[in-house]
């Protein structure tokens, strides 16, 4: 599905899409799904149909996104200021050699 994208309150976020991402909308709810199981993110609700039958319409949707007040957790932000600063470390420690050579 290549229009898919996250609609709160009747308006269309922007930036938050699998096309913006370079992935898959499968994908793109897959991974949302996790960070809902995870507890990393609420406020979103990732339904999933299941695989088509003959009997389903084309174009099939397997995955439907409803949202209703996403919000981060602070799990989800822990989980952010953790990997925030290890990217910075790891960009150091990158540039540091870099200047070594």
């Amino acid at each position: 599905m290549s229009s898919a994208y996250i609609v709160i309150f009747r308006k269309r976020i922007e930036n938050f899409s699998a096309e913006y991402f370079g992935i898959s909308y499968n994908r793109f709810c897959r991974i949302l799904e996790m960070l809902v199981n995870d507890k990393y993110i609420k406020g979103l609700t990732v339904q999933d149909n299941g695989e088509p039958t003959e009997f389903d319409k084309k174009p099939y949707t397997r995955f439907l996104l409803i949202a209703d007040d996403i919000t981060i957790t602070v799990k989800g932000l822990q989980f952010l200021a953790e990997n925030t600063m290890l990217a910075k470390t790891y960009n150091t420690i990158k540039n540091v050699k870099d200047l070594i050579k």
